[in-house]
């Protein structure tokens, strides 16, 4: 299985998942990869897993070795992912072959300021995408920044939404004749 190649790959810590924070970025699914980075636990909360299967794409795990049975269980809950590890782990066994696609982790230069406050932007090193980290949760910062840096039409606040088309007014009913009741 080939991944998709990607224009940007957005990593999220585990806090902002949970908090809903891929709501707003779901219309970006085709053009960035996700990774979520749970943190040195390598655990998920019960609403970033819910969060997680609504995703349309497939979601990268930025795993720490050793898993553990107890990490890997609460992770089989996704039904699917791809890890992203630097070196090949044998505690991935656990998490079972149909789960898991090995994806090494890109080149990558330097990072510096990404767009919006508590993010870093790290550019490609070759065909690698570049990569933005998210700490923090996702503001109404980060879908206009990627809109922008996508080349997408940016939705959010800042617009007024479209006026509604104005309908001729429905014609005038008569009233219906009511009923008589005969006792």
């Amino acid at each position: 299985m080939v991944l998709p190649a990607a224009l940007l790959v957005l990593v999220l810590g585990h806090d902002a998942v949970a908090a809903g924070g891929l709501r707003p970025l779901v219309r970006f699914e085709d053009r960035v990869e996700l990774v979520v980075d749970p943190g040195r636990t390598n655990l998920l909360s019960d609403s970033a897993i819910a969060e997680l299967k609504r995703w349309p794409g497939l979601v990268t795990l930025e795993l720490h070795p050793p898993l553990t049975p107890a990490q890997a269980r609460q992770l089989r809950k996704l039904g699917r992912a791809a890890v992203r590890l630097g070196a090949n782990d044998p505690s991935l066994r656990l998490l079972g072959p149909a789960l898991v696609l090995r994806v090494p982790p890109p080149a990558l230069g330097s990072p510096g300021p990404g767009p919006c406050p508590g993010t870093t932007l790290s550019p490609g090193a070759g065909a690698a995408a570049s990569e933005l980290r998210v700490v923090g949760p996702v503001g109404e910062c980060l879908p206009r920044a990627l809109a922008e840096r996508l080349d997408l039409k940016a939705e959010g606040p800042s617009e007024p939404p479209p006026a509604p088309p104005e309908e001729a007014p429905a014609p005038a009913r008569r009233p219906r004749p009511r009923r008589q009741i005969r006792p």
